[in-house]
């Protein structure tokens, strides 16, 4: 039997990943028939339902789970998201935060309290939540990176830089913290630095396009006319009709006086 259920469990999980969710439902439904003890099961058909927007029955299936493993801190971060999309904000932030409590080095459980918190206009305790996590444990890469974007939200770009370059160093690749340490980087007015930072994701994703525009701003900042203006090109190549692109060829047009020829790119 506990084979066969471990055989059910591996394919109802298959069935999830592959998108298949009425068939992986159906399967884990007969998890909780026949296995009633089993939090995952619970869980998955739960986090199911609010996939389908049965959020009722999703609420009572990861009730049902949490009741099984009440130190769950996934649990708690599904039904807050559904508890969220039933417009009970109050109750789901009460969940995100069990999560946490659950685990307070989780980068999900971590990331997810933090961005209910700025939403709710908390930032301070946003905050808080982050830098406590990265106290308890420094290699939480994903929670230096939210951290970074925080405090570059309120101008605090001194931190953003620390933060992202704290997650550049156990992530060297990490696209999102590259990008960020970039800006940062801008706005302190380090336009080499910046152009390193944006040559280093373009490096790792050659059709980066967001890249390509801020490497041409950065180098445009520079007085670096020529080469701003064949980075964009490709960008422009890359993905035509972007906005941003368009902005960025009209200030090159600006910079050599085809007022014109920028007005119309602006249109």
């Amino acid at each position: 039997m506990l084979h066969n259920l471990d055989n059910m469990l591996e394919e109802a999980s298959r069935l999830l990943d592959a998108g298949q969710l009425l068939q992986a439902e159906t399967l884990y439904s007969q998890i909780c028939e026949l296995d009633p003890g089993n939090p995952e099961a619970w869980l998955m058909r739960g986090a199911i339902y609010g996939e389908r927007g049965d959020l009722q029955n999703a609420v009572q299936s990861i009730q049902k789970s949490i009741e099984l493993q009440a130190d769950s801190a996934e649990a708690y971060l599904t039904l807050g998201h559904v508890l969220n999309a039933q417009g009970r904000s109050q109750e789901a932030l009460e969940c995100f935060q069990k999560a946490f409590q659950c685990d307070p080095v989780d980068e999900q459980a971590v990331c997810t309290l933090a961005s209910f918190l700025k939403e709710q206009g908390k930032t301070a305790e946003a905050l808080s939540v982050l830098q406590n996590a990265v106290g308890d444990d420094p290699e939480l890469t994903e929670v230096w990176d939210m951290l970074g974007w925080l405090h570059s939200q309120y101008g605090r770009f001194a931190d953003a830089e620390s933060s992202y370059q704290h997650s550049i160093a156990l992530a060297p690749n990490n696209i999102p913290s590259l990008l960020g340490l970039g800006h940062v980087q801008m706005r302190l007015g380090r336009y080499a630095d910046a152009v390193t930072s944006f040559r280093k994701v373009i490096e790792l994703d050659p059709r980066h396009v967001d890249a390509h525009n801020h490497l041409g701003s950065a180098l445009l900042a520079m007085g670096n006319v020529r080469e701003a203006e064949s980075v964009v090109q490709k960008a422009d190549r890359i993905q035509p009709h972007n906005a941003e692109t368009y902005a960025n060829l009209a200030t090159i047009l600006q910079l050599r006086g085809e007022l014109f020829a920028a007005e119309n790119k602006l249109r």
